[in-house]
């Protein structure tokens, strides 16, 4: 007798039908209010398909139900007598799941579409009052499925941006700009590696990839960039990962970190601080870019992220030590004295926030100042939707005064630690105004011994063209890149160093 798959796991750890997984992730996202790759990462892996095309199916759905779901529940409200409001959060996210294939999966049939989500409704046990609503619904619409792709091609890329957000831009765009920004949000980006210069050329890699049948382009901005258009296997998959030879690190994000590069050159021994390491893309290139001389400090305070952070570093080649969570300030300001005299890894990784190391310099003996700071700051994350579409629909409005104050706290830490003549790049994924230029005016009226300096010397000259008249550098998903705001400030040569004795 035929098993049915789709009620639980086989034993023989086959998992779950993939609209049953896209379901049960797409309602997990949205109950909890999650970043999807959480969601993601922590969905057990027992219930995940055995067969890998069927797991980038489950990822195809996930991202495209989040890409288009602005415009799919305009089609839902088209058809259904009830509110929106009221439908249960599953009946909705079936509706959203089934919608999403008969209109973007082109290769798949209107039938199997509407009866596979059918089958996953089952699979959660719904009664059948909701499975015959759902399927009279989508059958409704797979029959004018021609005049909602003519509906789709003129609106869904509007509509699937929050009305608050959609307002938002119309004020500061215009209607025609703020279209173009959500048309270029929806088309899904490519995968963006950087080359590990320090083990592989561009053209090196390049040609391994091509080798084995991975189409690659050019940068147009970074000169550490290839691009993967048509590649949607796993990272890990590709050519020289195990060997270290690429991270991936959209071209925005590689060119935050370059501002941080100096003139004249450091002198041996310069500390530079990442305050935000995160996962340690920014990290790596730093390690990367700087003098060979200077030493590099990463903090990172989440307990995952720091070990991926690790991990990361050991992949792409870089030496580090590790300080202890709970070292005592002495065991910190000792290990930043040796670091500038040379003596250990040149990068030394701190379980910290900003805040927490800042306040054990405060109680070391001595504490030295950093030429080189680089603040990628917590940050709504709007620009980065392309990649990441969730956030637009787990963010409101009220969010952009709180990350503003945060970010604006962690200004001033870094501020304090910055030596004079010192650089302080602060940076963000997003183009919300609130995030980029008032938090700069913010900064420079209570440090007005910063300055926003020209980010053009230390740019390619192609990305010359990102710099806007206030000396800012903006990229846009309308140039073809992730959405970052970045500021390169310098600390006045002439003021006195404040030295903590």
């Amino acid at each position: 007798m035929k098993k049915n798959r789709s009620s639980s796991p086989t034993a023989a750890g086959e998992g779950l039908r993939p609209r049953q997984v896209a379901l049960e992730i797409l309602l997990q996202q949205e109950q909890q209010n999650r970043p999807l790759d959480q969601v993601l990462a922590e969905y057990p892996a027992r219930r995940w398909p055995s067969d890998r095309r069927d797991r980038q199916l489950v990822r195809a759905l996930v991202y495209e139900v989040l890409r288009r779901r602005g415009f799919l529940d305009h089609v839902v409200a088209r058809y259904a007598k009830h509110p929106l409001a009221k439908m249960k959060p599953l009946t909705l996210a079936a509706l959203r799941l089934g919608l999403a294939q008969l209109l973007y999966f082109d290769r798949l049939p209107p039938a199997a579409a509407i009866d596979e989500t059918i089958r996953a409704l089952k699979a959660a046990r719904q009664p059948r009052w909701i499975t015959g609503f759902v399927n009279g619904l989508l059958r409704n619409a797979a029959r004018e499925r021609a005049e909602l792709l003519r509906l789709a091609a003129e609106q869904c890329d509007w509509l699937s941006v929050p009305a608050w957000l959609r307002q938002r831009r119309e004020q500061q765009l215009g209607q025609e700009r703020a279209y173009h920004r959500s048309r270029a949000e929806n088309q899904p980006p490519p995968l963006v590696l950087r080359v590990n210069t320090a083990k592989i050329n561009c053209a090196t890699l390049a040609e391994q990839l091509q080798h084995n049948g991975i189409e690659v382009e050019e940068s147009t901005f970074a000169p550490a960039a290839l691009r993967l258009p048509s590649y949607h296997g796993r990272v890990e998959e590709l050519p020289g990962f195990n060997e270290g030879w690429f991270a991936v690190q959209d071209e925005a994000a590689q060119l935050v970190t370059m501002l941080l590069q100096k003139e004249p050159d450091p002198e041996p021994g310069a500390l530079f601080l990442d305050a935000c390491a995160g996962l340690g893309g920014k990290t790596a290139h730093l390690a990367e870019l700087l003098p060979a001389e200077s030493r590099l400090v990463a903090l990172e305070p989440h307990t995952g992220r720091f070990a991926l952070l690790a991990e990361n570093l050991a992949r792409l080649g870089h030496k580090f030590f590790k300080l202890p969570p709970d070292g005592p300030p002495e065991e910190l300001a000792r290990r930043l004295q040796t670091a500038a005299a040379g003596k250990p890894a040149p990068l030394l990784l701190c379980p910290q926030t900003l805040a927490s190391f800042a306040r054990l310099l405060d109680s070391a003996s001595v504490a030295p100042a950093f030429q080189g700071i680089l603040l990628d700051a917590p940050c709504s994350g709007l620009g980065v939707v392309r990649r990441h579409p969730d956030i637009r629909w787990n963010r409101q409005p009220e969010d952009l005064p709180r990350y503003c104050k945060q970010q604006i706290a962690l200004l001033d830490q870094a501020a304090k630690l910055l030596a004079p003549g010192g650089v302080l790049v602060y940076a963000v994924c997003s183009n919300e105004p609130e995030e980029n230029r008032e938090v700069i005016q913010a900064l420079t009226s209570r440090h007005p011994e910063l300055e926003v300096t020209d980010p053009r010397p230390w740019l390619p000259p192609p990305a010359a063209t990102l710099v806007d008249d206030e000396g800012y550098l903006r990229s846009t998903p309308e140039t073809g890149l992730d959405g970052f705001f970045a500021a390169r400030l310098q600390r006045g040569d002439a003021l006195e160093s404040v030295k903590k004795m």
